[in-house]
């Protein structure tokens, strides 16, 4: 499956470079990329598949490694900081938790920095008495502004906003030297496993 999507992924980066239409080459390279993302979720989740719980916090430093080797240039690293206490979910949960990374990166990765600008992408994971609390935040101011630009209902959003339904969860951002968006689960046993 990963080949398959890396495959499609490369096809699309082949189109986007013959288009002249640069609104165009942008919808395709972001397809490319959210390809490339959700071929490195479904690395991760395969390589736990047969587990009834998964340590988020190795799932997510995986994750994040993967998404890490497609970053644009001009976002230096993708860092992660977990929680030293495990804090373990179904695979469900994990693959619904991997969407909301992957979307977030990918917006980090479109909007967090000018093209000229240069930073860090940052994923933080900490528990939250029955729950937890997923950050994503960079250094650029865009990073907010860029997913509250897509409010008009653009794909990336649409699966951020089931992915915060469907873990009961709610999202804030903050704005200022550095922007964050912020994802609050009440707890990770609200999620339904299917």
């Amino acid at each position: 499956m990963k080949s398959s999507l890396q495959l499609v992924a490369s096809m699309l980066a082949l189109q986007a470079r013959r288009i002249a239409d640069a609104s165009a080459s942008r919808v395709l390279d972001d397809a490319r990329q959210r390809l490339l993302a959700i071929a490195a979720l479904h690395e991760q989740v395969e390589k736990c598949r047969d587990a009834e719980h998964i340590d988020l916090g190795l799932f997510l430093r995986g994750l994040s490694a993967a998404l890490a080797v497609n970053k644009p240039d001009n976002v230096s690293n993708i860092a992660v900081a977990v929680d030293p206490v495990p804090i373990q979910a179904s695979p469900m949960v994990a693959m619904k938790f991997g969407l909301l990374v992957c979307e977030l990166a990918a917006s980090a990765f479109q909007h967090a920095y000018p093209p000229a600008g240069r930073g860090e992408v940052r994923v933080g994971l900490e528990r939250t008495g029955e729950g937890c609390r997923l950050t994503v935040q960079a250094d650029g101011t865009g990073l907010a502004a860029g997913l509250d630009s897509a409010a008009d209902g653009g794909f990336g959003r649409l699966m951020l906003q089931s992915a915060l339904v469907q873990l009961a969860a709610t999202m804030t951002t903050t704005t200022g030297a550095a922007s964050a968006l912020v994802i609050d689960v009440p707890s990770l046993g609200v999620a339904a496993d299917t």
